[in-house]
């Protein structure tokens, strides 16, 4: 129940951040230009993976960072994950997670490592 009020709460405020910068027509990010609907959909799209991973009880979220950018490949995001997990199965479904998620056409987790002492 407090992992999925979370997710919410998350999922929520990066859609009300998303929305702050939609009066503005482009938007620069890591020396790459962006439309604000490309910035909004990435942005949106990292705020629903992060809650997917909040609703997985055996995988540690906070251990685990997520950012997107526009495919080039289709219409959706590449989602990037990085940081540790206690084994390689948490792994595997940290990734399987974030692939699940609407809009999301590559995962890249190669920082994504396991760490047995976590």
């Amino acid at each position: 129940m407090k992992k999925t009020l979370c997710a919410l709460i998350l999922a929520t405020g990066s859609t009300l951040i998303a929305t702050g910068v939609a009066n503005a027509d482009t938007t620069t990010v890591k020396n790459k230009t962006e439309t604000t609907g490309q910035y909004l959909k990435a942005t949106s799209v990292t705020g629903k993976v992060k809650a997917a991973l909040l609703t997985k009880s055996n995988i540690d979220s906070n251990n685990i960072s997520v950012s997107s950018r526009k495919s080039s490949a289709g219409p959706g995001s590449i989602v990037i994950l990085s940081g540790t997990q206690k084994s390689q199965e948490l792994v595997d479904l940290a990734i399987a997670t974030a692939k699940d998620v609407d809009g999301v056409d590559e995962v890249i987790s190669k920082d994504l490592k396991v760490d047995p002492n976590k």
